[in-house]
């Protein structure tokens, strides 16, 4: 496959760049590729598909007309598996490659996924693409009380839609606070108007709220213990 510019990635970015390439080169050769299995959806709706409120078929940003009215190939479900920049080649997971002129990387983000001991013993979540979310959407029948691990804009957004399907929401974040909040002055500000607690500087670990403590300024992680079905203790060693 030969085209002058290939994208990798479907969200903000890549749109942004295909409608720049647009303007400059009506007719050159694009091709994106992506690993979602449909159309360009934006990570921030997420939370919402999670809570139902927004319907996962009416969420994406741009329609299969958008990319033939663009002379775009959007190639769906196609990973990057390899590249050769010294051959200007792309190697996707399916086995295909693709030849291009330029290139451009905008795969997003990666969740990070905490180092905490017994952790891959119990159920959890990662809230990064429309497939978590309906599974996450799935997995939350039932739950009466959630934890968040990560206080940014996702993570936020996502305690504040849960709150409403939840008696209860903590959101642990492990750095500053940061852009996520910054319309709110303090973590009390933050439970005030989202309904969730905010522990900031705070690591996976939470034995604390077991014990009916708040003093979790110095928690650092020790360890998850599985307590059956639908029951873990979050250990926070103070």
């Amino acid at each position: 496959m030969q085209t002058r510019y290939l994208i990798v990635g479907s969200s903000h970015a890549a749109l942004s760049a295909l409608h720049a390439i647009r303007m400059a080169d009506a007719d050159g050769g694009v091709t994106l590729v992506t690993r979602d299995a449909g159309l360009p959806y934006s990570p921030t709706v997420l939370p919402y598909v999670v809570s139902g409120r927004s319907d996962p078929g009416r969420v994406f940003l741009r329609d299969a007309e958008y990319f033939r009215g663009h002379k775009v190939d959007y190639l769906t479900g196609a990973a990057l598996a390899a590249l050769h920049p010294q051959d200007k080649t792309a190697v996707l997971a399916d086995g295909r490659t693709v030849c291009y002129e330029k290139l451009l990387l905008a795969t997003g983000a990666t969740p990070v996924i905490p180092p905490v001991e017994g952790l891959s013993s119990v159920p959890y979540h990662v809230l990064r693409t429309l497939d978590d979310a309906l599974g996450l959407h799935q997995a939350m029948a039932g739950v009466r009380e959630a934890l968040v691990l990560g206080g940014g804009l996702i993570g936020l957004h996502a305690a504040a839609i849960g709150f409403k399907l939840l008696s209860g929401e903590e959101v642990l974040h492990t750095g500053d606070i940061g852009v996520a909040a910054m319309a709110f002055e303090t973590g009390d500000d933050i439970q005030r108007a989202v309904g969730v607690m905010l522990h900031a500087h705070k690591r996976a670990d939470h034995r604390g709220r077991a014990h009916g403590r708040d003093d979790l300024e110095s928690a650092q992680p020790h360890g998850i213990a599985h307590h059956g079905p639908g029951f873990a203790e979050i250990q926070l060693e103070l």
